[in-house]
Parts: C-alpha cells; sequence; structure tokens
C-alpha cells in the first residue's frame, strides 16, 4: 500500500517537473489534445458565425496616373535668373507634377473635402446610418437607432457638442475610414479603393470623388493664378524700371499659360486610367481562411491556458519543496 502511494506521489512529481523540458511539453499537450481539439472547433465555429452575421462589404477599385501639364520648360528656364522675383511676388516655380499630386492625395483625406462632398451629395444617411445591403431589391439596411426612413429624421439624442444629425467631423471619419491610397513610388501610379455595404454606391462614389478631386484641385490652382496675376499686375504699375517690369511680363505670361491649361484640359491632375467598378464578389477572406484563422486562434488560446496552469502548478510543486 505504502509502495503504491509512493509511486503515485513520483508520477505527480515528475508530471510537474517534466513538463519544463521539450520533450515534456510535447507530453503535456499531447495528454491534453483533446482540450486542444475542443478549443479549435470552438474557435473554428466562433469566427464561422461571427462571418455570416457580419454583414457583407464590397471593394470598388480606381486606377490613376499622374498628369504631366506642359509648358513647365518656360518657367523651369526662369528658375535661375526670376527665382527671388517669383518668390517675393507670390509665384513658385519650382513647383511640379509630383507636388500637385501630393497635394491632391492630402486634399483627398481632409476633413473638408469629404465633409463638404457628403454634404453635396445628401448621402448623410447614406454614409452614417447604414448597417447592411440587400442584394435581391438593392436597397440599404439603415440601423433605425439611428435614423427613422419613416420620420425622415435623425433618432439620435442630442448632446452638448453633438446634435441629433452627425456633425462634418462624424462622417469624415466614417467615410474616410472606407477609403485607401496605395501609391507606387516607382511607376507613379496611385490606385484608389472604397469598400462599402453596396457594390453599386461604391463605384459611384469612387467615381465622384476621383472627378470632385480633379476639379477641386483646378479651381484651387486656377484661384492661385488668378490672385497672383492680380498682383503682378498691381506691382508692375509701380515700378519704372523696363528690365524688372519685362521680367513682371514674364511672370505674368507664364501664371496665365498655367491657368489656360488647367481651363483647358479635361483631366487636370490624374490620368483615369481604369474606372472605379461594380464588385462582384465580398471583399475580406473566404470563409475557409476564417474558419482556419478561427481554428489557430482557438488553439492559441488553449495553448496559453494550459500553459498558466502549467506554470502555476510548476510554482506550487516548487514552493512545497521548500516547505
Amino acid at each position: 500500500m505504502n509502495t503504491t502511494s509512493s509511486v503515485s506521489k513520483v508520477e505527480q512529481s515528475s508530471e510537474s517537473i517534466a513538463p519544463l523540458t521539450l520533450l515534456g511539453l510535447v507530453w503535456f499537450f499531447w495528454r491534453r489534445k483533446l482540450i486542444l481539439f475542443f478549443c479549435a472547433l470552438i474557435g473554428a465555429v466562433s469566427a464561422l458565425v461571427l462571418d455570416l452575421y457580419k454583414p457583407d462589404t464590397y471593394k470598388s477599385t480606381a486606377l490613376l496616373a499622374p498628369v504631366s501639364i506642359g509648358g513647365k520648360s518656360g518657367i523651369s528656364s526662369l528658375v535661375g535668373d526670376l527665382g527671388g522675383l517669383a518668390s517675393m511676388a507670390g509665384v513658385d516655380l519650382s513647383g511640379g507634377d509630383s507636388s500637385k499630386v501630393s497635394v491632391a492625395l492630402q486634399i483627398l483625406r481632409s476633413r473638408s473635402f469629404l465633409a463638404s462632398f457628403i454634404r453635396k451629395h445628401n448621402i448623410e444617411v447614406e454614409v452614417f446610418a447604414a448597417e447592411g445591403w440587400s442584394p435581391s431589391d438593392n436597397s440599404l439596411r439603415i440601423d433605425k437607432s439611428i435614423y427613422s426612413l419613416d420620420k425622415k429624421e435623425w433618432m439620435r439624442d442630442p448632446k452638448l457638442l453633438k446634435p441629433s444629425s452627425p456633425t462634418d467631423n462624424e462622417l469624415y471619419k466614417s467615410l474616410d475610414s472606407r477609403i485607401r491610397v496605395n501609391e507606387d513610388k516607382v511607376s507613379g501610379m496611385i490606385t484608389l479603393e472604397l469598400e462599402y455595404y453596396s457594390p453599386y454606391l461604391a463605384a459611384e462614389w469612387l467615381n465622384m470623388i476621383v472627378r470632385e478631386l480633379d476639379e477641386t484641385m483646378r479651381e484651387r490652382d486656377i484661384s492661385n493664378s488668378e490672385r497672383k496675376i492680380e498682383y503682378l499686375s498691381n506691382t508692375m504699375e509701380t515700378i519704372a524700371n523696363s528690365d524688372i517690369r519685362t521680367v513682371f511680363y514674364q511672370l505674368i505670361e507664364q501664371e496665365t499659360r498655367s491657368m489656360m491649361l488647367a481651363k483647358a484640359n479635361a483631366e487636370y491632375v490624374f490620368h483615369i486610367l481604369d474606372d472605379a467598378y461594380v464588385a462582384e464578389e465580398p471583399a475580406g477572406p473566404g470563409k475557409i481562411i476564417v474558419v482556419v484563422i478561427g481554428l489557430m486562434v482557438g488553439v492559441f488560446l488553449a495553448v496559453i491556458i494550459l500553459l498558466v496552469f502549467l506554470f502555476s502548478d510548476q510554482l506550487k510543486h516548487t514552493r512545497k519543496s521548500y516547505d
């Protein structure tokens, strides 16, 4: 009887100590393979259920290339000799297509551009209150706790700085989170992506955003050129030196040429190489990948929990041995 008890104690002791080695860990997890199996199964089923209940989104993509605006050579030839005067006059002679594209991409992600785009096209409800899309009748599912289609009013309780309707900042965050911009530094090609519940609206909005961004840049540069021409013309009237007046005439000519090019070009900053299209399949990983990820997460959590219990037993055993 005493011998059996001693053997049992030795086995318990060796099981507590052995897992500290690699072989011991393998044996430890092998003896608990059913726990790992059920945790992996729970993880896979949970991931699949969550994926089924998560509303599908569709990604639309547009491919753009920077437009090379003509007429830069004249300005470039003036940079060396007239850079100081141009700077004094508020005319930037060093700007190029790359800086124009960079500014356009920054404007695209700006609060003022996206919020005004939403307000202009009256898509506040679609951007802020939608929670899904019904392919059968091509209609959006609207969250009734946010907006009532029957009453045509926002249902949110107004707070100190937030009215019942969404603010510009909330609209901006909602749409900006759906946009992705990828710029190839080598080729200069730009890929814009917009992910949304409805594939039709995703494609429509992305095409509208690209064209309005181009038009915004055009109006911005025309306005700048007009302001510079006015300043140069007024300043030139106060100058008597004929050589300096000639320089100002050249600057005015260059700004006038830039303004004419901005008005004449149908595509000002971006060439649209591939319009945004209506996606046929939902974005995101497929069902098999979701199940695999769920399996891995389930196994990982099971391993962590088992290791916590293992090292807890090791700590208790160490304390008992000292006692």
